[in-house]
């Protein structure tokens, strides 16, 4: 569970396989505390206020530096990013399912459409994401941050 100051940073853990919840519209303090009791989550956050919230495990990442963030996290809850990357949604976190390509051929920009054989969709958003060419520069940095 990443504190609502996080939101970048649940992004890049969500395209490398991590499982992470942000808080709901309207919730924080002591509410995202207990969410992520009850959901069994560490709290990652920036805020040493939140250290002072029993009863869930806080874990505190670096201000203002997103790498160092990711790293933290890496050494902290290390996965299997080369099996995991790109298995959930970046917006809402919800794990992706493989489609037919003749399904959403038209949502694909043209060029892609020659280089891509999977496509991915979130069932909650219906967003796409398949493996154009930015994903080897995003695989590249991911490496890195487990280096």
């Amino acid at each position: 569970m990443l504190d609502g100051m996080l939101v970048g940073l649940a992004r890049r853990l969500r395209l490398m396989g991590y499982d992470c919840a942000l808080p709901r519209p309207g919730e924080a303090g002591p509410a995202i505390a207990w969410r992520a009791r009850a959901e069994g989550r560490v709290l990652v956050t920036v805020s040493r206020t939140q250290l002072e919230r029993p009863p869930v495990e806080v874990f505190l990442v670096p201000e203002d530096d997103l790498t160092a963030q990711v790293r933290a996290i890496v050494r902290r809850f290390p996965i299997d990013v080369e099996r995991l990357a790109f298995t959930r949604c970046s917006r809402d976190n919800t794990p992706l399912k493989t489609i037919p390509l003749n399904e959403v051929i038209t949502r694909i920009p043209p060029r892609a459409r020659e280089l891509i054989t999977e496509v991915r969709r979130c069932p909650q958003c219906g967003r796409l994401y398949w493996d154009g060419t930015h994903v080897e520069r995003m695989r590249k940095r991911m490496r890195e941050y487990t280096e």
